[in-house]
Protein backbone atom coordinates (compact mmCIF):
# COMPACT_ATOMS: atom_id res chain seq x y z
CA UNK A 1 0.00 0.00 0.00
CA UNK A 2 1.38 3.56 -0.88
CA UNK A 3 2.47 5.12 2.01
CA UNK A 4 1.38 8.52 0.91
CA UNK A 5 -1.90 7.44 0.68
CA UNK A 6 -2.02 5.99 3.92
CA UNK A 7 -0.86 9.19 5.31
CA UNK A 8 -2.94 11.71 3.69
CA UNK A 9 -6.34 9.92 4.85
CA UNK A 10 -4.65 9.32 8.85
CA UNK A 11 -4.62 13.27 9.13
CA UNK A 12 -7.99 13.31 7.20
CA UNK A 13 -9.79 11.14 9.32
CA UNK A 14 -7.54 12.20 12.63
CA UNK A 15 -5.91 8.50 12.99
CA UNK A 16 -2.79 7.10 13.17
CA UNK A 17 -1.09 6.10 10.30
CA UNK A 18 -0.54 2.46 11.65
CA UNK A 19 -4.18 2.43 12.52
CA UNK A 20 -4.87 3.06 9.02
CA UNK A 21 -2.62 0.24 7.05
CA UNK A 22 -3.93 -2.45 10.01
CA UNK A 23 -7.32 -1.63 9.28
CA UNK A 24 -6.82 -1.26 5.22
CA UNK A 25 -4.75 -5.21 5.69
CA UNK A 26 -7.73 -6.35 7.39
CA UNK A 27 -9.99 -5.82 5.12
CA UNK A 28 -7.42 -7.06 2.06
CA UNK A 29 -7.28 -10.07 4.45
CA UNK A 30 -10.58 -10.52 4.82
CA UNK A 31 -11.28 -10.26 0.59
CA UNK A 32 -8.09 -12.72 0.31
CA UNK A 33 -9.61 -15.56 2.91
CA UNK A 34 -13.54 -15.20 0.93
CA UNK A 35 -12.16 -15.94 -2.43
CA UNK A 36 -9.75 -18.85 -1.27
CA UNK A 37 -12.76 -20.57 0.35
CA UNK A 38 -14.34 -20.96 -2.64
CA UNK A 39 -17.83 -20.17 -1.42
CA UNK A 40 -18.31 -17.47 -4.03
CA UNK A 41 -19.98 -15.29 -1.86
CA UNK A 42 -20.30 -11.72 -2.65
CA UNK A 43 -17.62 -9.40 -0.62
CA UNK A 44 -19.46 -5.92 0.86
CA UNK A 45 -17.27 -3.20 2.36
CA UNK A 46 -18.99 -0.63 4.24
CA UNK A 47 -18.63 2.79 2.75
CA UNK A 48 -16.82 1.09 -0.13
CA UNK A 49 -18.43 -1.35 -2.37
CA UNK A 50 -19.57 -4.88 -3.17
CA UNK A 51 -17.12 -7.52 -4.68
CA UNK A 52 -19.72 -9.77 -6.91
CA UNK A 53 -19.22 -12.70 -8.25
CA UNK A 54 -19.77 -12.71 -12.29
CA UNK A 55 -21.85 -16.18 -12.43
CA UNK A 56 -21.49 -15.73 -16.48
CA UNK A 57 -17.68 -15.39 -16.56
CA UNK A 58 -17.32 -17.95 -13.96
CA UNK A 59 -19.71 -20.86 -16.02
CA UNK A 60 -17.36 -20.00 -18.88
CA UNK A 61 -14.19 -20.74 -17.08
CA UNK A 62 -15.51 -23.50 -15.37
CA UNK A 63 -17.11 -24.98 -18.81
CA UNK A 64 -13.41 -24.05 -20.82
CA UNK A 65 -11.67 -25.52 -18.10
CA UNK A 66 -13.24 -29.10 -17.87
CA UNK A 67 -13.65 -28.93 -21.76
CA UNK A 68 -11.12 -31.47 -23.45
CA UNK A 69 -8.05 -29.47 -24.62
CA UNK A 70 -8.56 -30.83 -28.40
CA UNK A 71 -12.03 -29.12 -28.34
CA UNK A 72 -10.78 -25.79 -27.02
CA UNK A 73 -10.06 -23.36 -30.15
CA UNK A 74 -7.27 -21.27 -29.39
CA UNK A 75 -7.11 -17.30 -30.53
CA UNK A 76 -4.67 -16.38 -33.24
CA UNK A 77 -3.37 -12.41 -33.40
CA UNK A 78 -4.30 -11.07 -37.08
CA UNK A 79 -1.46 -10.26 -39.19
CA UNK A 80 -2.39 -7.10 -41.10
Amino acid sequence: MDKELIKQVARILKENPAMVAKSIDHYEQYIVDIIKSGSLENVRIPLFGSFVVNTKKLKYIVDISTMPKSKVIKRQKRTP
